[in-house]
């Protein structure tokens, strides 16, 4: 027999991509393959493979259709900082600076250059206000970013109600627990709704509260407490 014989593309089907059973060379051979045949829909599903190899996700950032996938892993680090700075993605300008903020293995000078790389990200600064930096020194280069940006007073509430929802999750005066009450403010009634302080007739107006955001979030943690009082 004469002739050569001509090869097949070896390929995996998506139904035996599982975690454990898929190499990273296997998923790297069935992304070259999808690449080459711009199979758009294998591709993202082979972005979101826990196994996918760190050169072929990088392979593919370039691709509009798979970015929203890639942007939702929580790694590798080369491939959220480019997906962050090259093609300005939200999902993984979060995720770096949620790691940046919070982490305190990260520096400061680390964390001030991305702000300043994403300062005009108004969905990271709402959602890093919300919660509280791994030192006092990022806490203020956010305040900083906050204050430069066009939405400053409302960025500026988000933080402050952050503030007094940490305080009634922990207060212990009754006078200040009482302030805090008449603030009349959803997140801080539910933090006051946990808190061991919080005068039972108060948890029995919480255990009531409706018509307003979180109210059954309230209404549960309030009876939660008031069965153990």
């Amino acid at each position: 027999m004469s002739g050569a014989i001509a090869e097949e593309p070896i390929t995996i089907s998506l139904a035996d991509v599982l975690p454990g059973r898929a190499s990273e060379a296997s998923v790297r051979g069935a992304g070259q393959f999808h690449l080459r045949a711009h199979d758009h829909r294998s591709l993202r599903w082979l972005c979101s493979h826990p196994t996918a190899p760190e050169d072929f996700l990088l392979s593919v950032a370039h691709l509009p259709e798979c970015r929203t996938e890639l942007a939702h892993r929580k790694g590798p680090l080369r491939l959220l900082q480019l997906l962050a700075d090259v093609y300005e993605e939200d999902e993984a300008i979060l995720t770096l600076a949620g790691e940046l903020y919070g982490s305190g293995s990260e520096q400061l000078d680390s964390f001030q250059a991305f702000l300043q790389r994403h300062s005009g990200n108004g969905w990271m600064l709402e959602t890093l206000v919300q919660r509280r930096g791994s030192c006092s020194e990022k806490e203020r280069a956010l305040l900083e970013a906050i204050d430069n940006h066009a939405e400053r007073d409302r960025l500026r509430r988000v933080w402050e109600l952050g503030e007094l929802e940490r305080e009634a999750a922990n207060a212990d005066d009754a006078t200040r627990i009482g302030e805090l009450y008449a603030l009349n403010e959803p997140t801080i009634w539910r933090a006051l709704a946990g808190n061991a302080h919080t005068p039972a007739a108060m948890l029995r107006n919480l255990a009531g509260v409706a018509q307003t955001s979180h109210a059954s979030e309230i209404r549960r943690i309030a009876q939660a407490a008031l069965k153990t009082r």
